[in-house]
């Protein structure tokens, strides 16, 4: 994982628009999150690191939500 990796778990758990602000965002940066949210998402240690750097008591929902994001923002796993 990334040395910002803490950072963006923080952002994306705390931020309600971070989703919409980053699907909103233009180019370069927009080509730079589909990359790299796409290699998090490959990352055998994507859900480690989530565990390590979330709220335990909300661990569960959070990585669905995080994971959400990610795969909405990078367009992982859409068929275009």
């Amino acid at each position: 994982m990334s040395s910002d990796f803490e950072d963006i778990v923080y952002v994306l758990e705390n931020n309600s628009e971070a989703e919409r602000l980053l699907l909103n965002s233009q180019e370069p940066l927009r080509s730079y999150l589909t990359e790299e949210f796409c290699a998090l998402l490959n990352d055998p240690a994507l859900a480690e690191g989530l565990y390590a750097h979330l709220e335990p008591r909300n661990v569960p929902q959070q990585i669905v939500k995080i994971e959400s994001i990610l795969r909405s923002v990078s367009g992982y796993g859409s068929s275009e």
